[in-house]
């Protein structure tokens, strides 16, 4: 094992491997400025509007039975999220 006791030994760790996996959650992106799902007021669920959209919900957003029977809501989100009117 090698020993992790300091910055510096995480950093020569990382230098010294070929194959590095980085398993993070919801509270990397969140701390960067990117919403999250649920947070009340700003969390991308309450940011959808699922009507306009054709969902019941906006959880189907992100359903893969809902993604694999109509896919346009998605794309529609999509084209809406990286093209605004």
């Amino acid at each position: 094992p090698f020993p992790m006791n300091s910055f510096s030994s995480v950093v020569e760790l990382l230098w010294t491997r070929k194959n590095i996996i980085v398993i993070g959650g919801a509270g990397m992106s969140v701390s960067c400025g990117i919403p999250d799902f649920r947070t009340p007021g700003t969390g991308l669920y309450e940011t959808i509007d699922a009507p306009f959209l054709g969902l019941l919900s906006p959880e189907d957003l992100f359903d893969l039975e809902c993604f694999t029977e109509d896919p346009a809501p998605f794309y529609r989100f999509a084209k809406a999220l990286y093209f605004p009117p």
